[in-house]
């Protein structure tokens, strides 16, 4: 997180839990929002509530009007995703 050897843009950040400051994230270690992205980081990136359909019941798809939809986030085909048996890869 120090070396800055990576690319990181195009997020949506969020906390939906009381009480949080979403802008007063800390990224990299520590560094705020301006400074991470002074760095070059996380430039096209936004605080933004994404919207999700019903994130209490694990439904994470996310609702026409996300602001990660508009940042280009789209539909993920959870079927690939994660740990499968050698035997679903074929």
């Amino acid at each position: 997180w120090t070396d800055d050897r990576m690319t990181i843009d195009g997020n949506v950040y969020w906390d939906r839990r009381s009480g949080t400051n979403v802008s007063k994230f800390a990224l990299g270690q520590g560094t705020d929002l301006p400074a991470w992205r002074d760095r070059g980081h996380d430039r096209n990136t936004l605080l933004a509530d994404p919207r999700f359909v019903a994130p209490e019941r694990g439904d994470f798809r996310l609702q026409n009007d996300s602001p990660a939809v508009k940042n280009g986030f789209g539909p993920v085909d959870v079927s690939q995703v994660g740990v499968r048996s050698n035997s679903a890869q074929k």
